[in-house]
């Protein structure tokens, strides 16, 4: 199960960063990638976190040890990470409310950090700590997602390009606005291309 969630996990930092680079596909990559971790976390959740194997994962017998406590525990946090995973595609990708999302997940895992670490220092189980780091890293991804400023990763990615950079941000501030819909539209035409005349092999 860890060794599924290592390689969903490393496809999408692959995509992140060809997405950074603007690499052709490189957005389709990154909304696959970061769907298929979100619904790993929310509906794996419970075998990833109490160390059950892919091929018992379907036994009942497996699940007979875990308390209803951590059962629930590990269920909410999945889907916090879930709802992280989210909140962070919306903000590479400058969609609307994902600083809302971000917001909602950070209080989740606040959530989970205290109880993690409570819980710890109650029983002493390594549970408790190894759920505490990985909510840990997903606590620091959240804060980077809300801290980036709005279009930071549009201005990185088009950073020799700022009539489109402009165009997407009035656009953006004024989404029912067709004639900036219009401009929008030409200024991404022409960004295309100039990238084509810079790199025509692709």
């Amino acid at each position: 199960m860890k060794k599924i969630e290592l390689i969903l996990g490393s496809t999408t930092l692959i995509a992140i960063i060809l997405n950074l680079f603007d690499y052709p596909m490189s957005t389709p990559l990154l909304l696959v990638s970061i769907g298929n971790l979100s619904l790993f976390y929310m509906y794996l959740s419970i075998p990833l976190f109490n160390d059950i194997p892919v091929r018992e994962m379907f036994s009942r017998s497996s699940y007979e040890g875990i308390s209803k406590g951590r059962f629930i525990g590990s269920l909410a946090v999945g889907l916090t990470f879930s709802a992280t995973l989210i909140g962070l595609l919306f903000k590479l990708m400058i969609w609307p409310n994902a600083i809302i999302e971000l917001l909602i997940s950070l209080t989740g895992l606040s959530i989970g950090l205290g109880i993690g670490i409570w819980r710890y220092r109650v029983q002493q189980d390594d549970f408790y700590l190894k759920l505490f780091r990985r909510i840990a890293a997903f606590f620091v991804l959240a804060i980077l997602g809300l801290v980036l400023p709005k279009y930071a990763i549009l201005e990185f990615k088009y950073v020799n390009y700022p009539n489109y950079i402009e165009a997407f941000k009035a656009r953006s501030e004024n989404p029912n606005n067709e004639k900036l819909m219009e401009n929008l539209e030409i200024q991404r035409q022409l960004m295309l291309e100039e990238m084509q005349k810079e790199h025509p092999e692709k």
